[in-house]
């Protein structure tokens, strides 16, 4: 995965926010004052993608529709974010090394 999100959504009885982390070449990095915070949490990611395109890049867009070029937005199966059942239990002290592995069929 080049580069995208992974999200933890605290579950149960977890207390505290939702935290999103950008995901580059397939690592992503949280720290103990910024991470997921104890407990249970849901794991979702995503994927970004086009970024050689910019929002804002009104020029290339305008490119593109007279090119007739189409794209599709890279988007990774549900199970992996809106559906995901994949979880995750953060525990007090120490250090984590997760490691989520997405098949694409």
């Amino acid at each position: 995965m080049e580069s995208g999100y992974i999200r933890f959504v605290p579950m149960a009885t977890t207390s505290g926010p939702k935290t999103t982390f950008s995901v580059l070449d397939g690592q992503f990095e949280a720290d103990a004052a910024n991470g997921p915070c104890v407990g249970e949490h849901k794991v979702e990611i995503e994927l970004t993608g086009n970024e050689q395109y910019g929002h804002d890049d009104e020029e290339a867009l305008e490119r593109l529709r007279v090119e007739r070029v189409r794209f599709r937005q890279p988007k990774l199966r549900a199970i992996y974010n809106e559906s995901s059942t994949m979880n995750v239990i953060i525990e007090r002290g120490g250090s984590l090394s997760l490691e989520f592995k997405l098949n694409s069929r």
